[in-house]
């Protein structure tokens, strides 16, 4: 464990961990002592956040909580957005709503972006409430992606969908948002994990990206997005399914995802239920 006060990538993480060209793909091994808790004391937020990811990883999420600290205190871009990409996805129910704190309250916007962008990966509807109550405090670009993240956590994915780039004030976007959360909740029971207004299904996922595959002109963005998901919820590499532009790598995802259909992986996965790695979480 380093003693250094400043916030170092350590040498196994490569600079683009997390990012859709890696995953959460080390480029060298970690220290097998990684989840001691002592990790957790160091002045490096990098190894905070890395014996966090590492005891989540295992199934234990004591720590979870600990990354909403290096959200809002890192001074590293990769370190935040990191940060927040781990908590979506590894976070208990409980805490997520948490997210919506740093939605509100961090003073960059690149963070908050981050948030809209992995918004989809909590699949919780309470997410996309906060979010359509933050479209109110911001404007342009912030907004749209803001809409965007609701509509990928509670309506279909459709062409005509009504909570992308919606002309209704802010008010009547609040309370339409609400009404498809609170539908949503009344036909699937609190806690349900949701994507795209149904219930969050690993096998519906993997066949989305295959029909996204089979477009003229795929949209690496939302295959990423998908990917994400499955590799969070299962643990199952994505390493090399993009290339550093985001373009997809055919090849490589059909070998991901066919590996996951031939190991039966997916079944063991319950619709509307969160995952980190193979652990159910609280």
């Amino acid at each position: 464990m380093s003693t250094s006060y400043a916030n170092s990538r350590p040498d196994f993480v490569g600079p683009d961990w997390l990012r859709c060209t890696h995953g959460y793909s080390f480029v060298a091994a970690a220290p097998p002592q990684l989840r001691d808790d002592g990790y957790l004391a160091s002045n490096n937020l990098w190894e905070r956040l890395l014996c966090v990811t590492a005891q989540a990883q295992a199934g234990d999420f004591r720590n979870v909580e600990a990354l909403i600290e290096v959200a809002m205190g890192g001074d590293s871009v990769h370190l935040r957005d990191c940060a927040v990409r781990i908590f979506a996805q590894a976070a208990p129910s409980a805490l997520l709503p948490r997210l919506s704190e740093v939605l509100e309250n961090h003073a960059d916007p690149d963070i908050r972006l981050e948030i809209c962008d992995v918004a989809l990966l909590t699949a919780d509807p309470r997410i996309g409430q906060a979010l359509a109550r933050h479209r109110a405090r911001v404007a342009g670009f912030e907004s749209e992606c803001a809409m965007d993240a609701v509509s990928a956590i509670l309506e279909p994915d459709i062409d005509a969908r009504e909570l992308v780039d919606s002309p209704l004030d802010d008010e009547a976007y609040v309370e339409k948002v609400d009404a498809f959360a609170d539908a949503l909740v009344k036909e699937h029971g609190e806690g349900t994990a949701m994507h795209h207004g149904a219930p969050l299904d690993l096998d519906a996922v993997a066949r989305s990206i295959s029909e996204l595959c089979a477009e003229e002109d795929p949209s690496g963005g939302y295959i990423f997005d998908r990917l994400s998901l499955i590799e969070g919820m299962t643990g199952a590499a994505i390493a090399g399914c993009l290339d550093d532009d985001c373009a997809p790598q055919f090849a490589k995802i059909s070998y991901v995802l066919n590996r996951l259909r031939q190991d039966k992986t997916l079944e063991g996965f319950e619709a509307g239920k969160r995952y980190f790695f193979g652990h159910a979480l609280p």
